[in-house]
């Protein structure tokens, strides 16, 4: 599935075998993520980061807000110390998500990792590679 799909794109990208994981307490908690991924690699390092407050940020559609750059930035720190090179960011059907990432949180990502993999998880699941400069690639799984 797209899960296991997105750790596989991770565990081939990471340089340096930290992989960051954010999203809701609820997919952070259930390790499934890191799971995959150290199956994959019993030497990647998985850090996870439950990260609530995007939700309503998205639904309120503050993608290039103030409040959004800030709660990112607090959010993305604990991530930055950690050095991981690349970050899953899983979420469900919340298209809104490109918007948040691409301008409430891609300038403060990319200051420290190569390579960010959103899988959408809804019908038709996606996941999209992005480096700093541009979408890597895109497919349905």
């Amino acid at each position: 599935g797209v899960i296991e799909a997105g750790a596989r794109v991770a565990a081939q990208e990471t340089r340096n075998k930290r992989v960051g994981i954010i999203g809701t307490v609820g997919t952070v908690g259930s390790g499934i993520h890191a799971s995959y991924l150290k199956e994959l690699d019993p030497e990647i390092t998985v850090i996870g980061k439950a990260c609530p407050l995007f939700v309503p940020l998205v639904e309120e559609g503050w993608y290039h807000d103030p409040v959004t750059e800030e709660v990112a930035r607090r959010y993305l720190k604990e991530l930055q110390e950690q050095e991981i090179d690349t970050l899953i960011l899983r979420v469900r059907c919340y298209f809104g998500f490109f918007g948040l990432f691409f301008f409430g949180l891609r300038s403060i990502c990319f200051r420290f990792i190569r390579l960010c993999i959103l899988v959408i998880l809804c019908p038709g699941d996606h996941i999209v590679h992005l480096n700093s400069d541009r979408m890597v690639s895109a497919h349905k799984k």
